[in-house]
């Protein structure tokens, strides 16, 4: 089973094997939090992702991800804006 570095630009890398998750999808969510993090502070999160394009061979994802933070600590309130997210995936070891 191989295993897969994902990367985004200005983030450190992530790690996965297929046993956890074969597809760049939760490496995107987790990036596009940290970026949320990073712009609202410990509240910030991701509400909506979605794909926006790909390459055929599936190592490289592009993401549209509205990240914010809950307005007067309403959960059904989200101030917030949009981030592009590009995923690549590489992969680092692939032993059967």
């Amino acid at each position: 089973m191989p295993t897969y570095r994902y990367t985004c630009e200005g983030m450190h890398a992530i790690v996965q094997c297929p046993e956890i998750d074969d597809e760049a999808g939760d490496p995107a969510r987790q990036f596009a939090g940290r970026l949320a993090r990073k712009h609202y502070g410990p509240n910030g999160y991701v509400r909506t992702m979605r794909t926006d394009n790909w390459s055929p061979d599936g190592s490289r994802v592009t993401y549209e991800a509205f990240i914010g933070r809950s307005v007067r600590r309403d959960p059904n309130t989200t101030a917030g804006h949009n981030e592009w997210l590009t995923v690549y995936r590489e992969t680092i070891e692939d032993a059967e």
